[in-house]
């Protein structure tokens, strides 16, 4: 058994029913959740933040260099003349580091992900409401995973929450592992979000308020 679900503001009570009716996914930027201010709930300023590390090989003659990656991350142009000047090693030939610091141009949709072995499984339910009032379970995780892989280009999978010092949309601190999250992402290409919907979806929407049927539900198919 495996589910993944998706929790909304009372608000945005018609965007659940939309994720069930349509699959419409909306996706924000990474940095929307740098700036939320709940930072014990959802936000984290490090979030989306890498820190790359690059071995250049340098020439004399050698003016400009491209560094950085294509894959949700930046590209930029190193104009070793300016840099000469400050830094006379690189008069010479040979290997030089550099290391650049910046938030990932990415969009994200994130999810719970709860399966036979997930651990705390109660405790993960019992903070769905610190996230929003309705919560969307998706009972055809396979279906909805199949859909994205075929619909979005991207990345998808599940987050990893340790300490160590990783660069990652897929890795968070372990502060926030209770989140237990499925994440997608997307190059985000200038924008701030994006919706994509992917068709119907099989699932439930039950109120955070009260998990008991979620749980009954979880016993079910245990």
């Amino acid at each position: 058994m495996e589910i993944l679900l998706k929790t909304f503001k009372e608000s945005d009570y018609s965007f659940a029913k939309n994720l069930l009716d349509s699959g419409d996914l909306f996706f924000q930027h990474v940095s929307v959740y740098q700036e939320i201010e709940d930072g014990e709930v959802r936000g984290d300023l490090n979030e989306g933040q890498v820190v790359e590390e690059y071995e250049l090989p340098v020439t004399p003659n050698m003016k400009k260099i491209l560094i950085g990656n294509s894959d949700g991350g930046k590209q930029y142009v190193l104009d070793l003349e300016k840099v000469r000047e400050n830094i006379p090693n690189l008069r010479g030939a040979g290997q030089s580091k550099i290391r650049i610091n910046y938030t990932v141009d990415m969009l994200l949709y994130c999810m719970t992900y709860i399966n036979n072995k997930t651990c705390n499984i109660q405790y993960i339910l019992n903070n769905l409401s610190r996230l929003g009032k309705y919560c969307v379970v998706i009972t055809d995780c396979k279906g909805f995973i199949s859909k994205v892989n075929s619909q979005i280009k991207g990345k998808c999978g599940l987050v990893e929450y340790c300490d160590m010092k990783k660069s990652s949309i897929f890795v968070k601190k372990k502060f926030y592992s209770w989140q237990s999250e499925y994440r997608i992402g997307i190059a985000a290409n200038g924008l701030k979000q994006k919706l994509i919907s992917i068709g119907p979806l099989n699932g439930f929407i039950f109120d955070t308020r009260d998990t008991s049927f979620i749980e009954q539900f979880l016993r079910k198919y245990k």
